[in-house]
């Protein structure tokens, strides 16, 4: 079974009808749902938190700005890091910095095994301070023992990136300081 965990800041609109999808899906039998502007904002950190809490072992997890048409489609074709993709981010694939990486994107749609969230590798280096709680995708995605499986799925993106992540201006730095922490701590 399946525990889906959602986090939402500033598109909480967009979450009754993700829950609906999620609804659809035979194996997800829990949804985890936390809302980043109610608390301290932890960012995409916080999925991990709430992941951990989970009572099933395999996590479902997207960003609030996309739907998901194909969690069904992931669910069968799930390995041991499997992340939904659009035909743009399929592309990209193909290039630096995610043809030389285990790079991915968890935001269209992921699973994982909850007994691969393990950051101790990074903390054991780097501070837990606001790269880190921003980055957290990146960084789990970059040390999982997996390159991930990427799936074209059917995926609407919502709200044009308002209030996303990157649409900021730090996002392409932020994710090039994660790449290489992330490459001295697997050299």
């Amino acid at each position: 079974m399946i525990t889906a965990v959602l986090i939402t800041w500033k598109r909480q609109h967009n979450i009754p009808f993700i829950v609906k999808l999620l609804d659809s899906v035979s194996e997800v039998d829990e949804i985890i749902i936390c809302d980043n502007s109610k608390s301290d904002n932890k960012y995409c950190y916080r999925r991990f938190e709430m992941a951990l809490r989970a009572k099933n072992n395999l996590i479902y997890t997207q960003d609030d700005d996309v739907i998901n048409f194909d969690i069904s489609r992931l669910v069968k074709e799930h390995e041991q890091l499997t992340c939904g993709a659009t035909e743009g981010y399929m592309s990209a694939l193909s290039q630096p910095p995610y043809s030389a990486t285990n790079l991915a994107l968890l935001g269209f749609g992921s699973l994982f095994w909850k007994k691969d969230i393990d950051f101790s590798r990074y903390l054991d280096k780097y501070p837990k301070d606001e790269l880190f709680l921003r980055e957290a995708d990146r960084i789990f995605t970059l040390l999982h023992p997996s390159k991930p499986k990427v799936v074209r799925c059917l995926i609407d993106e919502r709200d044009e990136f308002k209030h996303s992540m990157s649409s900021e201006g730090r996002h392409l730095q932020d994710r090039e300081v994660i790449i290489n922490r992330c490459q001295k701590l697997v050299s």
